[in-house]
């Protein structure tokens, strides 16, 4: 006895050399010797055995370089005839997803995978109920046992359930692990329709359209400014009345001070109460943060207060209680966001 690459080979007495049980040693995707149309795919079972499982290419040639079924023109040195019991079915409606060269196959569904021959879909059904389609390279669309690292856990059958396909929304499945003969369905939703997981029903597709950036207001000076009409969005004002406009991710305005975008919460501040305005008893001057022109004049009389306005170019400097002369801070009039369509003071404390 002897052995050849994956596979064991017994010589008779006769002389002849007849193939025996093919061994896995190790996990992939092996040609057959004695065999060009045919291979051995090699897995861990779900015990930590090796588990083999022989294939044949529907009368095309295998490839060993490649690891899958070719055309003859790729091998004409290899003609092998097909096995009458073979599990691959030519499917023509599903030549399209063959349509691609790159593509070498995969999963149609959980439980129905397919292999690209010279642009034509040959497809393999997964019978067994502990079994499903694998997307993984070297088994791609190939039937493998379940609860492998080459298979997807969601096309596991492991309670009563309805559910999505991983592979293909237009089907869905049935599972009921308990029943005494097929635990698991297969259905297919009407076509231009998907199965929706949420009401367990086939509903058409949702369409997410992106909205039309609002318009955003004229031009002064170049510069880029958040769009009062949804602060979301921006605008640059580039030489000559040029306008280009921008969108920040959900949850974030653009912060003109910052010129970038930030965490609305960060740039929408809570309404300034009373008690923050005029925060000791005694008279005094407090900043408006809203801006830095203006001034809470606080008379000491609990929350009593006056608004003031600095004269002229004059700002308010917090630290002197006063208004002082020289040029207005860059956030001297910062951007009102709490008054952005869409801002909810509640959720920014």
């Amino acid at each position: 006895m002897s052995v050849c690459g994956q596979c064991t080979w017994q010589v008779s007495h006769d002389g002849m050399v007849r193939l025996c049980a093919f061994t896995c040693r190790k996990e992939g995707r092996f040609p057959l010797p004695g065999d060009c149309g045919r291979y051995v795919d090699c897995f861990l079972g779900a015990e930590g055995g090796m588990v083999s499982r022989e294939k044949d290419c529907f009368g095309f040639p295998f490839s060993p370089s490649l690891k899958r079924c070719v055309s003859h023109e790729e091998m004409p040195q290899c003609q092998p005839k097909p096995d009458k019991k073979n599990r691959l079915m030519q499917i023509p409606d599903l030549d399209y997803l063959c349509a691609d060269p790159a593509v070498l196959g995969g999963c149609y569904h959980c439980y129905a995978g397919y292999i690209c021959i010279s642009h034509k879909a040959y497809v393999e059904l997964c019978t067994t109920q502990d079994s499903s389609c694998s997307d993984s390279v070297p088994f791609l669309g190939s039937c493998l046992p379940q609860l492998n690292s080459f298979t997807q856990n969601a096309c596991v059958c492991d309670s009563v359930k309805l559910y999505k396909d991983f592979y293909n929304e237009n089907f869905y499945h049935y599972c009921d692990p308990n029943s005494a003969s097929a635990k698991r369905e297969t259905y297919q939703c009407p076509a231009g329709e998907i199965f929706n997981d949420v009401t367990d029903d086939c509903e058409p597709p949702t369409v997410h359209t992106t909205p039309a950036p609002p318009t955003p207001p004229p031009c002064t000076s170049t510069g880029t400014y958040v769009n009062p009409s949804n602060c979301q969005y921006y605008y640059t004002c580039l030489p000559g009345g040029t306008i280009r406009t921008g969108r920040c991710e959900d949850g974030e305005f653009y912060s003109e001070v910052d010129n970038a975008c930030l965490t609305n919460c960060t740039l929408a501040k809570p309404e300034v109460t009373a008690e923050q305005k005029c925060p000791e008893s005694s008279p005094g001057k407090y900043e408006d943060a809203r801006d830095c022109q203006l001034y809470y004049n606080c008379l000491g009389l609990g929350n009593v207060y006056s608004n003031a306005t600095c004269p002229g170019t004059t700002h308010f400097d917090d630290a002197l209680r006063t208004c002082v002369a020289g040029p207005l801070p860059a956030d001297c009039k910062p951007f009102q966001y709490s008054a952005c369509p869409g801002y909810d003071a509640q959720l920014c404390v």
